[in-house]
């Protein structure tokens, strides 16, 4: 595989990952822990016939994505956990993160958060499901369409441009 295709690769995927980051910033999804934008890599890779890309992230990126309705929220009011289950620890992590260091608050804003969202569904804001915090990966992608097209194209134009150059030298030399 030729160096400057895999260039390519590596130029469109950290393209990808620029704009996904600051899609996360445009929909205030980067303060706090900055756990899912700093989760943001990439690696590429040639194999011996195709060249490999791969984007990864926290899973709860895709959640964040698509949003949840109430009845996908993993928690359910009074439900006798005690606070135990991932998806309450992940919240107080955050409270603490932006609003309240305190463990007992920051507890009692987690269930708080947790009881609003299993009745209106997340994201949401002002008690109520906010449509403009969803799609942030989906926007990127749409976002980086044309650009992907335009950092593809030229990479492969000046391999072809490369090889031809080669034919036409050894073509000379005989």
């Amino acid at each position: 595989m030729s160096k400057k295709i895999l260039q390519g690769l590596e130029d469109v995927l950290k393209l990808i990952i620029d704009s996904g980051k600051q899609e996360l910033i445009r929909q205030g999804k980067s303060s706090g822990s900055g756990g899912l934008h700093d989760s943001l890599e990439f690696t590429a890779r040639a194999e011996l016939t195709q060249l490999v890309g791969e984007i990864s992230f926290f899973k709860y990126g895709l959640f964040q994505d698509t949003g949840l309705r109430p009845d996908e929220i993993p928690f359910t009011p009074g439900g006798g956990r005690g606070g135990k289950s991932k998806y309450i620890q992940g919240i107080i992590e955050y409270v603490q993160n932006r609003i309240e260091p305190n463990l007992q608050k920051a507890t009692g804003i987690a269930f708080g958060i947790a009881t609003l969202q299993s009745r209106v569904g997340m994201p949401q804001r002002r008690g109520i499901f906010d449509k403009s915090r969803t799609g942030w990966w989906t926007n990127t992608l749409e976002k980086t369409d044309d650009s992907i097209v335009d950092v593809v194209q030229s990479a492969i134009f000046s391999n072809f441009e490369e090889i031809t150059d080669k034919v036409f030298q050894k073509l000379e030399s005989t």
